[in-house]
C-alpha cells in the first residue's frame, strides 16, 4: 500500500517513513502542502498522513482542497495537543477519516491506519487469500498452505497488491507507481526480478509455477486457474429435448465429414510434399557437392584470387596470393589491399579503386612480407546486386613474366 506523509518537521517526518517501512507501506514525504498537491496529482496514493500545522496552507486547509478536488483517499489528520475536542471536530469537518494527537504511540497509529485501509476496501476480514496463498496484513505473514514464507518488503508489497486487487492486470510500470517510493525510481527490470525471485519463493513452497501469471506485453495478474472456489455450487444444465439433441447429432456429423474431408486433402499434401522432398534431396546433394568442388578450384587453384569489399578492404583469399604476399590467409582478411602495393604504385591504385576505373590489363606491384616486389598483371570484376549497385569485386592477380 502506497502513504503519502506530508510534514515539515524532518525528524517526524523520517520517524514516520522508518515506522511505515517496517509494516511494509511504500511511503513518499513532502514537507509542504504545495509538494503533496503535486504528489497527489502524480501518484495514486493509498491513504495520506497530514501534519495540522504545516506552513503557508496547514493540514486542514490542505484536507478541504483535497476533498474538494474529489481525491477519496483516507485522510488521518496528525494535530499538536490542547483543545483536543476543538481540533477532532475541525479535523472531521474538514473531510479527515481520522486524527491522531502528538505525540503518538506507534502501534496505535499503525491500527489506526489499517482499520483506514480496511474500510475503504471494505474487508471485514483482513486476510487475504487466492486459492491456498493467505496473506495477513495485520501481522505480514504470508502463508502457501501450511508453509510460511519469508518474504522482502518488496516482494511483500507486489504480493499484497496484487492479492488486494485479484483480477487486475499490472504492468511493471504500475507496480513500481504503487510499491516503491518516489524518490528510489528504479527501471522495470527490478520488477522482473522481484517477480523472478517471488515465484521463486511460491514454488519451494508447493505452489505452481505460473501462481502469478505473466500476459504477454501486459503485465502481471494471480492466475484465475489457482483462485479459491465459489461457495455456491453450479447448478447443471436442463437436459436437452430429443429433437434438440437431434440436430447436434446432425450438426456433429456433418462436423465430422467437413473434417474427414480436410484430413483426407491434408494426407495429399502430404505425400506431395514428401515427393518433391525425394527430389530435391539428390539436387541439395549434387549442389552441396558442386559447392564444394568450387571452393577446392578457388582456394587451390596456381593464379591468385581473392574478394574485396568496393574500397579495397579484402574478404576472401586464395592460396596463390598468400603464397605470393608471403602472409598466411587470416592474417590477410579485413585488411586494405593498398597496403600491400608499392609505395610508387599507391596513389595510382587508390586513383583507380576510387573512380571505379581498372585499366586491363592492370600492372601493378606489390609488397611482399620480406619487402620484395612482385610485378603482376590483374583483372577486376565487379559484385552487383539486383539494383545494379556494385557491392564488392573479384580480383584475379597473375604473375607478369619477366621481358626477354
Amino acid at each position: 500500500m502506497r502513504v503519502l506523509v506530508i510534514e515539515d518537521d524532518p525528524v517526524v517526518a523520517e520517524a514516520l517513513h522508518h515506522l511505515l517501512g517496517q509494516y511494509r507501506y511504500s511511503v513518499d514525504l513532502a514537507s509542504s502542502a504545495e509538494a503533496g498537491l503535486d504528489m497527489v496529482a502524480a501518484y495514486a496514493y493509498d491513504l495520506l498522513v497530514l501534519d495540522r500545522g504545516l506552513p503557508g496552507m496547514d493540514g486542514v486547509s490542505l484536507c478541504q482542497r483535497l476533498r474538494a478536488e474529489r481525491q477519496h483517499m483516507p485522510i488521518l489528520l496528525l494535530t499538536g495537543q490542547g483543545r483536543e475536542g476543538y481540533y477532532q471536530a475541525e479535523a472531521l469537518n474538514a473531510g479527515a477519516d481520522d486524527y491522531v494527537v502528538k505525540p503518538f504511540d506507534a502501534e496505535a497509529l499503525i491500527a489506526r491506519l489499517q482499520a483506514l485501509l480496511r474500510r475503504r476496501n471494505g474487508d471485514a476480514q483482513p486476510i487475504l487469500t487466492w486459492g491456498d496463498l493467505s496473506l495477513n496484513p495485520s501481522n505480514r505473514q504470508v502463508c502457501y498452505g501450511s508453509q510460511h514464507l519469508l518474504l522482502t518488503p518488496k516482494e511483500y508489497s507486489i504480493l499484497e497488491l496484487l492479492l488486494r486487487n485479484p483480477h487486475r492486470i499490472f504492468s511493471a510500470q504500475a507496480m513500481l507507481d504503487h510499491a516503491w517510493d518516489a524518490m528510489e525510481a528504479p527501471g522495470e527490470e527490478v520488477v522482473r526480478y522481484h517477480i523472478k525471485e517471488l515465484r521463486h519463493k511460491l514454488t519451494l513452497a508447493t505452489a505452481p509455477k505460473t501462481l502469478i501469471e505473466t500476459v504477454h506485453r501486459v503485465g502481471y495478474r494471480l492466475n484465475p486457474m489457482y483462485a479459491s472456489p465459489q461457495a455456491s455450487p453450479i447448478a447443471p444444465p436442463p437436459p436437452a429435448s430429443p429433437l434438440a439433441i437431434s440436430s447436434q447429432v446432425a450438426e456433429l456429423t456433418e462436423q465430422n465429414q467437413q473434417l474427414c474431408t480436410a484430413l483426407t486433402a491434408l494426407q495429399k499434401s502430404q505425400d506431395d510434399l514428401r515427393q518433391h522432398l525425394a527430389v530435391l534431396r539428390p539436387t541439395q546433394a549434387a549442389l552441396t557437392t558442386e559447392r564444394d568442388y568450387y571452393q577446392d578450384l578457388f582456394q587451390w587453384a596456381p593464379e591468385g584470387y581473392l574478394v574485396s569489399d568496393p574500397q579495397g578492404i579484402i574478404k576472401d583469399v586464395n592460396q596463390a596470393i598468400s603464397t605470393l604476399l608471403e602472409i598466411a590467409p587470416q592474417d590477410l582478411i579485413h585488411q586494405s589491399l593498398a597496403n600491400f602495393v608499392s609505395v610508387a604504385d599507391r596513389q595510382d591504385f587508390q586513383s583507380h579503386l576510387s573512380h571505379l576505373s581498372w585499366p586491363r590489363p592492370w600492372k601493378i606491384r606489390l609488397q611482399t612480407r620480406q619487402a620484395k616486389l612482385a610485378l603482376v598483371l590483374v583483372s577486376i570484376a565487379p559484385i552487383v546486386d539486383a539494383q545494379q549497385r556494385i557491392t564488392g569485386l573479384r580480383w584475379l592477380i597473375r604473375d607478369e613474366p619477366p621481358a626477354p
